[in-house]
C-alpha cells in the first residue's frame, strides 16, 4: 500500500479551572467537555490525516464536543486511493459516497445490533486494516513522549498554533528518517 490516507483524532485535556473569589473562573471558556468511554475530558480534539509514510498532511483543531467524524471528510476530499480510519468514522453514506469517488473505503467493520459475531472474512479484514492504521498512532505516541498531553495555553488560536508547531516538528523529524531509510 503505498498512497492513502490514514484519519484519527485525540483529546487533549485542558485545567478544567478554579472558582476565584469573586465568582468567575480560571477554566478556558473556548474549551469543551465530551465524554470517552464513560469518562468526562474537558480541553480540544485535535484530527489529523497522515499519508502512508506518517507525514502529516492535513489537520483540523476543535473543541472537544464535536464527534471525530465530523472531520473526515474534510481531511480526505483530495484523496485518490484509500481511507484509512477507526470504526467511529465508519457509515453507510460515507462508504458509499468514498466507492462513488473510485476511493477505496478501508474504515474499520463494526459488528451490526443483533449481530451474534462478524464473519472471519470482517474479522481478517479488520486486523489488516488495523495494522495499517496503527502508523497513524505513531503520531500521537511521540505527541506524548515529548509531553504533549495537555494544551499550555489558554484559549483555542494558542493551542492550535501550538499543535500546528508540533506537527511540523513531527514532519521534520519523520522527514529525515525517510530521506536516510531511502
Amino acid at each position: 500500500m503505498n498512497d492513502g490516507t490514514l484519519v484519527d483524532a485525540i483529546i487533549v485535556e485542558q485545567s478544567r479551572g478554579k472558582k476565584r473569589d469573586d465568582g468567575t473562573s480560571t477554566r478556558d471558556p473556548e474549551a469543551s467537555f465530551t465524554k470517552k468511554i464513560g469518562q468526562t475530558y474537558h480541553g480540544y480534539k485535535e484530527h489529523i490525516a497522515v499519508g502512508c509514510s506518517t507525514i502529516v498532511t492535513d489537520y483540523r483543531f476543535s473543541d472537544a464536543a464535536p464527534h471525530k467524524y465530523n472531520f473526515i471528510d474534510e481531511l480526505t476530499q483530495d484523496e485518490k486511493q484509500m481511507v484509512v480510519a477507526d470504526s467511529a468514522y465508519r457509515s453507510e453514506v460515507r462508504e458509499a459516497e468514498l466507492t462513488s469517488r473510485g476511493i477505496a473505503c478501508a474504515i474499520i467493520f463494526i459488528r451490526k445490533r443483533g449481530q451474534k459475531e462478524m464473519s472471519s472474512v470482517l474479522k481478517k479484514l479488520n486486523q489488516l486494516i488495523a495494522s495499517v492504521r496503527a502508523k497513524v498512532e505513531h503520531l500521537f505516541a511521540w505527541m506524548k513522549s515529548m509531553r504533549y498531553r495537555r494544551v499550555r495555553y489558554r484559549g483555542a488560536s494558542s493551542n492550535e498554533l501550538d499543535f500546528a508547531l508540533n506537527l511540523v516538528v513531527y514532519n521534520l523529524k519523520r522527514s529525515q528518517c525517510l530521506t536516510r531509510c531511502a
